[in-house]
C-alpha cells in the first residue's frame, strides 16, 4: 500500500488531507458569512421604512440568498480561471462594504430601486474604465492607491 504524501496547505497547489481539508473549509464558509451578509443587512436596513414589513423581508432575503451565491460563484471562478477571467489565486470574494454610506443615503432617501439604479450606473461606468485601464494609471501612482486601499 502506497502512501500519500501531503504537502503545505499554504502552497497554492498544496495537498491536504481530506479531514482537515473539510475543516478549513467549512471555517471559510463561515468566516465569510459575516464579511459577506452584513452589507446587505446594513444596506437594507436603509430601506425598511420605505416598505411594508412582508415586501421588506422579501427583498432582505432574496438579497442575502444573491449574495451569498454570487460570491460563491466568483470566489470559484477566481480560483479555477474560465478562460482570461479569474486570476486563479485562493481568495474568498463577497460584498463589499465600501459602498455602504452612499447606498444607506440613496436607500433612506429614494428607496431600494434607486439602490439596484445607482448599482447598474457604477458597475457600467467601471467596465468603461476598465478598457482604458492602461492610460489612467498615470493618474493613480503607487502612493494613491496604497492610501485608497488602508
Amino acid at each position: 500500500m502506497e502512501k500519500k504524501e501531503y504537502t503545505s496547505p499554504y502552497d497554492f497547489e498544496g495537498k491536504i488531507p481530506l479531514k482537515q481539508a473539510v475543516i478549513l473549509g467549512l471555517q471559510h464558509v463561515l468566516a465569510m458569512f459575516v464579511g459577506n451578509l452584513t452589507p446587505v443587512l446594513i444596506i437594507t436596513g436603509a430601506c425598511a421604512a420605505m416598505h411594508d414589513a412582508d415586501v421588506f423581508a422579501a427583498i432582505q432575503v432574496s438579497l442575502l440568498q444573491n449574495a451569498m451565491l454570487i460570491a460563491g460563484v466568483v470566489t470559484l471562478v477566481q480560483l479555477f480561471s474560465i478562460g482570461p477571467i479569474g486570476g486563479k489565486v485562493p481568495i474568498i470574494m463577497g460584498t463589499s462594504s465600501g459602498f455602504i454610506g452612499t447606498q444607506n443615503a440613496i436607500g433612506a432617501t429614494y428607496g431600494y430601486s434607486a439602490i439596484m439604479g445607482a448599482s447598474l450606473v457604477g458597475a457600467v461606468l467601471e467596465m468603461v474604465l476598465g478598457f482604458f485601464i492602461k492610460p489612467l494609471r498615470k493618474l493613480f501612482p503607487p502612493i494613491v492607491t496604497s492610501l485608497v486601499v488602508i
